[in-house]
């Protein structure tokens, strides 16, 4: 019974900490400044400030509850391009949620087996931190466009992530 507690907490420490790492990238706006701002500005002259308001808004929804409603300031968004971001967001939640079960798992597990001198979740948490994002970055490292299109096939039920730059120019 302690070895499946101690798996099961160290994998609620990965999972947590995973998921973690990523909202917590996505939360710092600027990240979007140190990748393609200046692409996206040329490409579709738009000033600097309308990028980030956009990039600000799209980020704030993916926080924001179930009712939030997406906008763009100076930008069109198809019908598709909306379902889209609505489906993406109810996955971003599902993981907000499962970081928050996992994180509450870890705490609570792991304090149990801290006090009955476990620490073998410790290594495995700290093992799969390593291992997943690696062996997940094996098939992006080969072929990036197939991996791209497998996620998104199995994703989602539809093809509205294939976005029409004219129409939904935040992408």
């Amino acid at each position: 019974m302690k070895r499946i507690l101690t798996i099961t907490a160290g994998i609620s420490l990965a999972f947590f900490i995973l998921t973690s790492s990523v909202m917590l990238t996505l939360s710092i706006k600027d990240t979007y400044q140190l990748s393609q701002a200046e692409i996206v500005q040329r490409e579709y002259q738009l000033d600097d400030t309308t990028i980030k308001e956009n990039y600000n808004g799209l980020i704030d929804y993916m926080f924001k509850g179930p009712d939030a409603k997406l906008s763009f300031q100076k930008l069109p968004m198809s019908p598709e391009g909306e379902i889209h971001f609505k489906e993406v967001k109810e996955i971003f939640q599902f993981f907000f949620k499962g970081m928050v079960i996992s994180g509450l798992i870890s705490l609570f597990l792991g304090a149990w087996l801290i006090r009955n001198k476990d620490l073998g979740f410790l290594n495995l948490g700290s093992l799969l931190v390593f291992l997943v994002p690696a062996i997940l970055s094996i098939p992006v490292l080969i072929n990036f466009n197939w991996t791209f299109t497998k996620f998104h096939e199995l994703a989602f039920s539809n093809d509205y992530w294939i976005f029409d730059p004219r129409l939904d120019p935040i992408i």
